[in-house]
């Protein structure tokens, strides 16, 4: 039987989980949260984090996968695509995938195929992103790195305080899954 991984299986992916198995697919599931209410429609189910590239390998050779992917979730394309790597099914690569899901890396591709992007610059501390807003006018954005769902965005006014920004970028580094956060051009 065909078996298809599906990474993620909370509210978003039920939807893909029903229609694996509408389509007579073995679906098997793997999320980090014990009650995601996929696991009720799934063959086989793994309480594991998304991003135990080990793991989730070892899941996906265990249960002779055929397929793997996710839906409405950037978090797990990447291992979406090093599962598909490794385990030589068709996928797109983890550089795409990264491209795909981080702002900054998306940012950089956009720009160095000519194509046209706000400005937007990559920082980690209070002291980095005070100094860009100094240099820009106008409003800005901060946000994470690498996060979805319009999750950690706060808009800053020209008339910006230290204080906003301490705010801001804090809240954009708790949704950032790799600590970064990105200003740019509103």
């Amino acid at each position: 039987m065909t078996t298809l991984l599906v990474l993620g299986a909370g509210r978003n992916q039920i939807a893909l989980i029903e229609r694996g198995r509408q389509m007579g697919l073995r679906v098997v599931s793997a999320d980090p949260a014990a009650d995601s209410p996929g696991f009720a429609l799934s063959d086989a189910c793994f309480v594991t984090d998304l991003a135990d590239m080990d793991r989730l390998l070892d899941i996906a050779r265990e249960q002779q996968i055929n397929g793997v992917m996710t839906a409405a979730a950037d978090f797990p394309v990447p291992a979406v695509a090093q599962v598909c790597e490794t385990l030589g099914l068709p996928g797109i690569s983890p550089k795409t995938a990264e491209v795909a899901t981080n702002k900054y890396a998306m940012r950089a591709a956009l720009t160095s195929a000519g194509l046209p992007v706000p400005w937007s610059v990559r920082v980690q501390t209070l002291d980095e992103a005070a100094e860009v807003l100094r240099q820009k006018s106008g409003p800005a954005i901060l946000k994470p790195c690498l996060s979805s769902g319009g999750r950690g965005i706060t808009l800053l006014s020209p008339d910006w305080s230290r204080a906003d920004v301490e705010e801001a970028l804090r809240h954009a580094k708790s949704h950032s899954l790799d600590g970064m956060a990105l200003i740019e051009e509103y």
